[in-house]
């Protein structure tokens, strides 16, 4: 495993509990979901789905407070809060590493609920490999995985198409108002859907201590709403569209047993609405994008034995963040520069430590302190650990500028950002114990995750005066809304 200290090391000799889904678990679920997957192998993991996809929960903390990563790169892409998931190429997944509890001493900002690390497959060498995977099964789910890989001595290339579909679907065609009044509706519980995502890696191994590689996948996504109908509620003008451009380029350098390595990724995604339906000021096939968010980062880090039964990651990180919402009047960017340090080492026999910190320079928020530590015992058999990290959180800048109106269902919304708020920290302390032979695994984890200034939307009552007020300020609301 390598998400809960950094470096590649034995599941049972990691300090930091880490929960692994393997390739073998994956597909004895008969799921290509990504949603399913962790459903029903994670039960630390739920998701909650509505109108604008599914929201994640980990230990109860919910998406903003949970880093996905690919191959430990963040992955961006969210629809209202809920990250999109079909920008997961479940075709491609070799394990999913889930690290539960604040982990920003390694991962920065976002990673006070948890982290969930996906790992893909990389094809041996001197190969070539096809394959196809296809699955069908209720209300109308599909997809499809193709994947081809190429291994030579000194070029790898993987390449993959991941296709999914569903229909939508409701449970009844009721629903309730605010005032507890039952009214028919087309709006469905599931929202349908259709997503096409293709990936492409080179690997390059010029020498026995050098190897580069570059990759770069493109997603595209679509939803099937109800049109919006005369007769009766809960249809819709338009279908939510969303694309994605991904590119990672790095190097890996050895050093005996040592090594250097850099990586950047760029990651763009934006969505909006595209016209099904033919309104006042819009056509049936008009685009019009609501939300586009942009991610850089360059990472520099080093992984050393400096010596026996120890291992040190030394790293410095430099990120910037870009979010357009032209509904909710918001065009600006943050970066955020980083430089850690963490040491693993044997205490005594049987016993093994992990100390690390992280210190962080928010464009926005100014300076911050992460610190983590973790220890293992482990007498044969048996696994006991204890660990304590402090987490960060600056607020999204949608948290921070956010101004718009939305009609959501039958409820007009009104959404302010607030320039006052503080980043959010949290201080989280777990015990474990462990019992593993090669017959069977069990066991009991505890915790405790102490979140502060925690930012949570404030639903405000509003009198006529205030209606007023908003009316001018919003001219698409109107006193009746």
């Amino acid at each position: 495993v390598v998400t809960g200290n950094g470096h590649h090391q034995l599941l049972k000799a990691t300090t930091t509990p880490v929960h692994v889904i393997s390739q073998r678990l994956i597909k004895e679920t008969g799921s290509t979901d990504f949603q399913s997957v962790l459903t029903r192998l994670m039960p630390q993991i739920s998701f909650s789905p509505n109108a604008m996809g599914s929201y994640i929960r980990v230990n109860g903390l919910g998406n903003k407070y949970v880093l996905v990563l690919v191959n430990g790169k963040k992955m961006i892409g969210d629809i209202a809060g809920n990250v999109d998931l079909n920008r997961i190429d479940m075709s491609r997944v070799k394990r999913i590493e889930v690290l539960d509890g604040a982990a920003s001493a390694l991962y920065g900002s976002d990673a006070i609920g948890g982290v969930i690390n996906i790992i893909t497959e990389q094809t041996q060498l001197n190969t070539v490999e096809a394959s196809s995977d296809t699955r069908v099964s209720g209300k109308g789910q599909f997809s499809e995985g193709v994947n081809l890989d190429v291994a030579t001595k000194y070029l790898d290339s993987h390449t993959s198409y991941f296709h999914q579909e569903a229909d939508s679907y409701q449970n009844n065609g009721m629903a309730i108002d605010s005032n507890g009044n039952e009214y028919a509706t087309i709006a469905p519980l599931f929202i349908g859907f259709n997503s096409n995502l293709v990936n492409q890696r080179f690997d390059i191994k010029p020498t026995d201590r050098l190897s580069l590689y570059v990759s770069g996948a493109y997603n595209y996504k679509l939803t099937d709403r109800p049109d919006t109908r005369e007769d009766i509620t809960g249809g819709s003008d338009y279908d939510m569209r969303s694309e994605g451009w991904r590119m990672e380029a790095g190097a890996k350098y050895k050093l005996g047993k040592n090594h250097l390595q850099f990586d950047f990724t760029s990651d763009n995604y934006h969505y909006g609405n595209l016209y099904q339906v033919e309104t006042s000021k819009y056509h049936v096939g008009d685009f019009v994008r609501s939300k586009t968010q942009k991610y850089y980062e360059a990472e520099l880090k080093g992984v050393f034995h400096f010596y026996d039964k120890a291992t040190t990651v030394i790293g410095a990180d430099w990120r910037n963040d870009f979010l357009t919402a032209t509904s909710g009047d918001v065009h600006n960017n943050v970066y955020t520069a980083a430089g850690y340090v963490q040491h693993d080492m044997e205490i005594v026999r049987n016993l093994t430590a992990t100390l690390g910190a992280r210190y962080t320079k928010h464009g926005t928020f100014g300076s911050n302190f992460t610190p983590k530590v973790s220890l293992m015992y482990a007498p044969g058999d048996f696994r006991f650990r204890a660990a304590y990290s402090r987490g960060f959180r600056a607020p999204g800048l949608d948290e921070l500028y956010y101004h718009y109106f939305k009609i959501m269902g039958k409820r007009p919304v009104i959404t302010f950002g607030n320039k006052d708020l503080k980043a959010e920290n949290s201080h989280y302390a777990s015990l474990s114990a462990e019992y593993s032979n090669r017959v069977f695994s069990v066991s009991v984890m505890g915790y405790l995750n102490f979140v502060n200034d925690m930012i949570v939307k404030e639903n405000i009552a509003v009198d006529d005066d205030i209606r007023q007020q908003l009316a001018q300020e919003f001219p698409e609301a109107t006193m009746d809304h």
